[in-house]
């Protein structure tokens, strides 16, 4: 295996993830007034213009697989568990049953009607809901597959992959319950990818928002101000909330428990 460094590579990475900053920093100006919708727009369009064409770039050359990359200085390797902290698949899966109307040849799973019953998520893609998703831009419950999609993507530390599709749910001027994961999502992403604290923390707190016992909001907020500000006692009253919602799973509770522990005895966050 291949271990030399590829300045190139790290360039063109690097470039997306600015891009990807800068377009998160945008949609927060944007929520929160701070810029006009067409300088936004014309902004908006440079950022994604950097990031695509480094991504295509990036594409044409030789990938190393997921268990090869190494992991990037200061990224968390801690595995979120969500469980029931995200309390919005259904975003996700009862897309699939719409869906169904459409077609794809080489994809039997994606195949029949509505009236066959709901397909099931695993059974489809990641590259076969790419290729739905851009067939049907214009269909008002195609959100539900970019969000089921994205956090697939997200799940896998895919943050380049994950960010497009929420930030075009984000756009789409979703329903709330869609816009709070959305928000939360992009906010751990910034920092959890480029350990943007203070615009990590700003987008969660937009979430919390339109939400407020998100628990996964909660959750995600804690972590960010106790392993990023460096605050456990911030982090000890929003632990504390997630954990009163009587919703989450059992692994989840069991997380969020042992960094409550930790964080009121002013430990560091690991």
């Amino acid at each position: 295996m291949n271990t030399a460094i590829d300045p190139r590579r790290l360039h063109l990475e690097e470039t997306v993830a600015q891009a990807n900053r800068d377009l998160a920093e945008l949609e927060a100006q944007v929520t929160g007034g701070e810029i006009d919708p067409e300088t936004a727009a014309e902004l908006r369009a440079t950022y994604e213009a950097e990031r695509d064409q480094a991504l295509r770039i990036l594409a044409e050359m030789d990938q190393v697989t997921a268990d090869d990359e190494p992991a990037r200085p200061g990224r968390s390797r801690r595995r979120i568990v969500v469980g029931a902290l995200i309390l919005v698949t259904a975003f996700g899966t009862a897309v699939f049953s719409v869906m169904r109307t459409v077609t794809d040849r080489d994809n039997p799973a994606l195949q029949g009607s509505a009236a066959s019953g709901p397909i099931d998520p695993d059974s489809v893609s990641n590259e076969t809901l790419e290729a739905v998703i851009a067939a049907n831009l214009d269909n008002p419950q195609i959100n539900g597959m970019r969000f089921a999609l994205a956090d697939r993507y997200f799940e896998a530390g895919d943050y380049a992959k994950a960010f497009p599709h929420l930030q075009a749910i984000l756009e789409s001027d979703p329903p709330p319950e869609m816009a709070a994961a959305t928000l939360v999502r992009l906010g751990w992403m910034v920092y959890d990818g480029n350990q943007e604290v203070e615009l990590a923390a700003s987008l969660i707190r937009q979430a919390l928002d339109i939400a407020p016992d998100y628990p996964l909001g909660l959750y995600l907020l804690a972590r960010v101000e106790w392993c990023g500000a460096g605050d456990p006692n911030a982090a000890v009253p929003l632990l504390e909330r997630a954990l009163a919602n009587p919703e989450i799973d059992a692994d989840s509770r069991s997380v969020i428990e042992a960094d409550l522990a930790v964080a009121r005895a002013g430990g560091s966050c690991s």
